[in-house]
């Protein structure tokens, strides 16, 4: 067997019909039983025709079994069905255009070319051309864009912005990030762009890209820019008058913002400052009230206004009309008067002389503020007053206004540090003593029960209170003394609820100090149950009864009246022309409270100190603080 390996020196190009002389030297390595020989094939002059193929075609002298062909080499490497070695010389493909290149009838899958217009390696697989590598125009990736050109500091939600960036050599493309919430409109790809803004602050970026990779990337920081923020208060003049000039108003100023002013009046003028935080301004003789606006502004717009209401005032206000006092007690009253136009302020007086000779202290001129009512407290029980009011604004104050005159009530009773009112409260809404039960709610001194049902009933004796809505619904008390410390319930500012404590005090105050006398101590008063004191006219009972509409002596002053009181469990008045019955702020446990009773057995000079139900509604005597 001969087995011979070829090394091929020549490509040929064949030609269609062509007779070509060609001289091929072929190598021939023969092996036979084991030896080795060399020999040389010169085909001279060998005609070859009618030979169709166009390409790179390799003249094969002789193949080994294997089938493989060397060029340059007689040791293919085993894995290669064709391996050629040269130190100076490459493989050259066949280079077609495209046009040419899809002219070839039925390309072989793996057929391999050089586009010459795609400057692309190309091979033919499963019926259409692929590139396996093309020229890539580049040496390496571009260098890093230069600085980005373009505003940093743009404002919140800017419409096209511009920014760019010089060309950068080899680059063909480049690639732009914005911050979050903008949106590139126009130029993405290019060194230019366009962009619309959000309200999130952030970096802008550009990255420039060639076939060979893509550039570092080059930062712009944005710090977008708001619109001003509402300014601060306006400071100036609240009331003025018609006429006033020079005026001042401000806000706090902030860097970069001007402001705009305006009023909603008429006969306002803004005389310096008017681009600024700090404005005078003149208020002609038929200004108008109105409504002052400042309004901030910048580069990025116009904020949120800030607004003060003026009242401009015509003149000095008329003078008061003052009125008829009302909640007169014995050491306070409301004193009243009716509201003039244009006024900010009233000033007041009180005297006990209607000359007004002798102002009491504090009360000569007191700025009242803009109230129409005012309620004086720790006046003298049994006294004349004399009051008047004058209304004032910015642009002066008016004439005094009539005098009233009021009386406070008769001076209460009192005993060693105690003094008492002099009468039974009477405050509140009467509604029906019928129903059974209890029937009142908060607040306290919203409603009353009248003997009966009856309103004059109330006028002689006082209302009727069950004991929550007496205390305004506020917890017990046993305090003694209690002074400011007492709840004030339903009694007048300055007064209290007498605590159980307090009762047994003035119990053993006027049984031991006012004639006749008598011997009672105050631990009995303090804590025995039922009748307690002396049984003549020298107990508690007697001295505090009427002499007059009851059958008491009345030395104590109390002037107690026989009102009865109003049974929950009933729902009935009762007792009425012979008994009293009067609250205590202190409850016996969580459903009685304490309470007192006189009664009108002529016999009876003591005082009755017992517990019940709290829904039950006796009558109330306040004790001064």
């Amino acid at each position: 067997m001969v087995d011979t390996t070829l090394g091929i020196n020549y490509f040929l190009y064949l030609s269609y019909e062509r007779l070509i002389p060609i001289k091929m030297y072929c190598q021939l390595r023969i092996e036979q039983d084991g030896r080795k020989s060399k020999g040389i094939m010169n085909l001279a002059h060998a005609n070859f025709r009618r030979l169709h193929l166009i390409g790179f075609v390799s003249f094969i002298c002789l193949s080994n079994a294997d089938g493989q062909v060397g060029i340059g080499t007689f040791t293919p490497d085993p894995s290669a069905i064709l391996h050629m070695v040269h130190t100076q010389k490459g493989m050259i493909l066949t280079n077609l255009t495209t046009t040419q290149r899809d002219a070839i009838a039925s390309p072989a899958n793996s057929l391999m070319i050089f586009n010459t217009t795609d400057q692309c390696f190309q091979v033919y697989i499963n019926g259409q051309w692929q590139n396996t590598f093309c020229d890539l125009g580049c040496s390496g990736p571009p260098a890093t864009p230069g600085v980005i050109s373009g505003n940093a500091a743009p404002c919140e939600n800017a419409a096209g912005s511009s920014y760019s960036i010089s060309q950068i050599s080899g680059a063909t493309s480049y690639t732009w990030t914005v911050p979050a919430g903008a949106t590139i409109t126009g130029g993405q790809g290019t060194t230019a762009i366009l962009l619309d803004y959000g309200s999130t602050s952030g970096n802008i970026t550009v990255i420039a890209g060639n076939n060979c990779g893509t550039s570092p990337a080059q930062t712009l920081a944005i710090t977008l820019q708001p619109v001003p923020a509402q300014p601060s208060t306006i400071t100036g003049n609240l009331s003025v008058c018609q006429g006033d000039n020079g005026i001042a108003y401000a806000v706090t100023n902030v860097a970069g913002v001007t402001y705009s002013w305006s009023y909603s009046g008429a006969g306002f003028t803004c005389m310096s400052g008017c681009a600024t935080n700090s404005i005078t301004a003149d208020y002609s003789a038929g200004a108008t009230s109105g409504t002052i606006t400042v309004t901030p502004s910048n580069v990025c717009g116009s904020g949120m206004a800030r607004t003060l209401a003026v009242t401009v005032n015509s003149a000095i206000p008329a003078a008061a009309t003052a009125n008829a006092a009302t909640n007169i007690t014995s050491t306070d009253f409301d004193a009243n008067w009716t509201a003039s136009a244009g006024v900010t302020t009233y000033f007041f007086d009180l005297d006990d002389n209607s000359d007004f000779s002798s102002p009491l202290v504090g009360y000569n001129n007191l700025n009242v503020g803009n109230v129409t009512t005012y309620n004086l407290t720790g006046l003298t029980c049994g006294t004349t007053y004399y009051y008047r009011v004058r209304a004032s604004n910015g642009c002066g104050t008016s004439g005094n206004s009539g005098t009233v005159t009021v009386a406070t009530s008769a001076c209460g009773p009192s005993c060693g540090t105690q003094t008492w009112s002099a009468t039974a409260i009477n405050v509140g809404t009467k509604i029906p003593v019928g129903p059974t039960g209890s029937n009142m709610s908060s607040p306290g001194g919203d409603q009353k029960y009248c003997y009966n049902d009856i309103e004059a009933n109330c006028t002689t004796y006082g209302g009727m209170y069950e004991w929550g809505e007496m205390m305004d619904y506020a917890a017990s008390s046993s305090c003694d003394p209690c002074g400011g410390g007492g709840v004030q319930g339903i009694c007048p500012l300055g007064y209290h609820i007498p605590t159980d404590l307090e009762w047994s005090r003035y119990e053993y105050c006027i049984e031991s100090s006012i004639t006749p006398t008598g011997a009672t101590t105050l631990s009995t008063f303090q804590t025995t149950l039922g009748y307690r004191g002396t049984n003549s006219s020298a107990g508690p009972g007697a001295k505090m009864k009427d002499d007059v509409l009851w059958d008491g002596t009345n030395t104590s002053g109390f002037s107690a009246l026989p009102g009865g009181f109003r049974s929950t469990s009933a729902g009935v008045s009762t007792l009425k022309d012979t008994d009293i019955y009067m609250s205590t702020a202190t409850e016996f446990d969580g459903t009685n409270q304490y309470f007192r009773r006189l009664t009108s057995n002529p016999a009876n000079g003591r005082s009755f100190r017992s517990w019940n139900d709290k829904a039950h509604s006796y009558y109330v005597r306040c004790l001064q603080d």
